[in-house]
């Protein structure tokens, strides 16, 4: 009896495993030489892309129209008398969108199987053509002009002088050499003399500034009304000053990179931009910026010990599905040795492979 038993056990046995590993269903990575039948379905799996959202600053200093005379009018020492551009890293911000990996696509042939969907689909873990997910589109954006910025008008007396001249006048009787004539003539104002004008109105805003908060004005405003004067005042004196020491005007410039990694960026860092601090960002090709590089760490194991090399390399037909894994890796942007942003991301074509029987799959 105890032998029918074990016989019996041992049949259950084999029909569970026969059922479980051998389907007519089969699968293979696809060939450019592969015929597809009517039944077959395609389906690849998915690969991480990073997107790289650099946002920069761009600072242009204009020199004031009387920086030449900040030093004697108003003891300003060390104004800038040139034009020039300054460039700085603002923020970094990583976010990545999934494709579908070319180079890993899977042809099923369902032999006598009736397949509608494959459920991996829901969990990410395989894509279907037509299912595919678009990218966004990412524009550089370079910012607003700044080329073209004029100092404002803050000129509060006439830009002209009255100069008295003396004409003569040749009398035509022969008794008489001339007669004087007195006329008076407008003159523009010299620079120097603009640029006095321009630092009495600074002394005065700050003469009449503290005799505000000192108490000592007839009519002292009170509240709100004396936060407002002070404003004021600090605003047209801010105006003033900049005649003599200039201005910096700053615009921010979005920038946009994407990157998919494979396995030699592990051990050689990808190189993301260049960047120089008189010109920006500029071109992975352009050697006078220094590199901003993607660094990839974290992985599990080797990359070479992650793909399955079994069921004839992928190449050849079996009952299995195939599917990966992804692997969790950090991504970092570093320049030079200091690293500006670090995420953990998931990266699917690091990931392991695996596959199941195509037969616990429910189509």
């Amino acid at each position: 009896m105890s032998r029918v038993i074990v016989f019996l056990a041992s049949v259950l046995l084999l029909a569970s495993c026969k059922t479980t590993e051998f389907t007519s269903a089969t699968s293979k990575k696809v060939q450019s030489t592969d015929t597809l039948s009517d039944k077959s379905i395609v389906y690849g799996l998915p690969k991480s892309t990073l997107v790289f959202e650099v946002k920069q600053i761009k600072e242009k200093y204009f020199p004031g129209p009387f920086a030449e005379y900040a030093s004697l009018l108003l003891g300003i020492n060390g104004v800038e008398k040139d034009e020039k551009e300054m460039y700085y890293i603002d923020n970094i911000l990583i976010s990545q969108y999934r494709e579908l990996d070319s180079e890993m696509m899977f042809v099923v042939d369902p032999g006598d199987e009736h397949i509608e969907y494959l459920k991996l689909s829901k969990q990410g873990l395989i894509f279907f053509p037509e299912n595919i997910n678009v990218s966004d589109v990412f524009n550089n954006n370079r910012g607003e002009d700044i080329d073209k910025y004029l100092f404002t008008n803050t000129t509060v007396k006439p830009n002209y002088n009255l100069k008295n001249t003396s004409l003569s006048r040749v009398s035509g009787q022969s008794n008489y050499s001339g007669v004087p004539v007195m006329r008076k003539q407008l003159v523009q104002k010299s620079k120097i003399d603009k640029a006095k004008e321009a630092a009495e109105v600074i002394l005065n805003i700050r003469e009449r500034r503290l005799l505000l908060l000192l108490g000592e004005e007839e009519l002292f405003p009170v509240g709100e009304a004396m936060q407002s004067i002070v404003d004021e005042l600090a605003r047209i004196e801010k105006e003033y000053l900049s005649l003599f020491i200039g201005k910096t005007l700053k615009t921010e410039q979005t920038y946009y990179f994407e990157y998919t990694p494979n396995k030699q960026d592990v051990e050689l860092p990808y190189v993301l931009f260049r960047f120089a601090e008189n010109k920006g960002i500029v071109d992975e090709n352009n050697f006078k910026g220094r590199p901003f590089v993607v660094d990839i760490s974290g992985l599990s194991e080797p990359l070479e010990n992650n793909v399955i090399t079994s069921f004839n390399g992928l190449t050849g037909n079996s009952h299995r599905i195939y599917y990966r894994i992804p692997e969790v890796v950090t991504i970092k942007v570093v320049d030079k040795s200091n690293v500006l942003v670090s995420k953990r991301v998931l990266v699917e074509q690091f990931g392991k492979m695996s596959s199941v029987p195509a037969k616990n799959i429910k189509f």
